[in-house]
């Protein structure tokens, strides 16, 4: 086992899974382990079978603690069931390399005997999304602001601006194509937040391969802010945080953020892209 481990109860408390008096974390089975499902099928006169499915399996966790020497059972088991509740979510992280990952694991099972001292507890996790997650959201602007005014170099110089005339301090970058890597290990869903600096109708995001997600019937004013979620299990589009997804693009597909590089591009219906601008939120996942 390499790194730190804290199992976060239901209630935001904190259980330290290192250096705790209580006990010793003695093993972590499915910390590095993921098994997929492959759905395949023969073909007539052809060689092997056509993958026509493949689906990550749930990954369950299994952590074993041995009660410390002198440490009495009864004790250190409600102090652990302080943290750990049965049929509920906790969020499992782990540090490693300079890098805090988490997954959200349901309580699946705890095996503990009593009384006996020296004895091992035995605590699982049952986690529906397989893969570890980085612990803080990834914000990646696709129109970012571009400075307009510079500090030059050198004893005596002066503030000084670009062209422009009146002299704005930055500008709105409308670059309608930018490309993001996805160092992960798993393609994962984003959030795509489109925010208006004036109207701009019907706004949708490109991806290389031609698909796309938009809405249509959605005239944006200054302000406005539609939040695309692309997340399995949290596919939503609202506008200003009402529900959209009736006004949501013929045609359109939750886009994924691949593994390697992913190229998107911005449009509307009126080409009014010098109003808009665009930020993708996301975490990127690990085995």
């Amino acid at each position: 086992m390499t790194g730190e481990f804290t199992i976060i109860s239901p209630l935001g408390t904190e259980l330290e899974l290192f250096d705790n008096k209580y006990f010793t974390l003695d093993d972590i089975e499915g910390q590095t382990e993921i098994n997929n499902s492959i759905s395949s099928s023969k073909i007539s006169g052809a060689d092997g079978e056509t993958v026509n499915n493949v689906v990550t399996d749930v990954r369950p966790l299994v952590f074993t603690l041995t009660i410390n020497e002198n440490i009495d059972v009864e004790e250190a088991k409600r102090y652990i069931l302080q943290y750990v509740k049965s049929k509920h979510n906790h969020t499992i992280k782990w540090k490693r390399n300079n890098k805090t990952l988490e997954i959200v694991g349901l309580c699946e099972k705890i095996v503990m005997a009593r009384w006996q001292q020296g004895i091992a507890m035995q605590i699982t996790f049952f986690c529906g999304q397989a893969y570890w997650e980085d612990a803080e959201n990834i914000v990646n602007e696709i129109s970012a602001i571009k400075d307009m005014h510079y500090f030059a170099k050198g004893k005596g110089k002066m503030l000084y601006f670009a062209l422009g005339s009146p002299r704005p301090l930055g500008v709105y970058d409308t670059i309608r194509t930018r490309t993001f890597n996805n160092t992960g290990d798993s393609d994962v869903g984003m959030i795509i937040e489109i925010t208006a600096l004036a109207k701009v109708k019907n706004p949708a995001i490109y991806a290389s391969t031609d698909e796309f997600i938009g809405v249509d019937n959605v005239e944006m004013k200054s302000g406005d802010v539609i939040r695309i979620n692309t997340n399995k299990g949290q596919k939503d589009i609202t506008l200003n945080g009402v529900s959209i997804l009736d006004k949501i693009k013929i045609g359109s597909t939750f886009l994924q953020l691949e593994i390697g590089n992913n190229t998107f591009t911005i449009k509307s219906d009126d080409n009014n892209l010098t109003s808009v601008y665009f930020n993708l939120i996301y975490k990127q996942r690990y085995v």
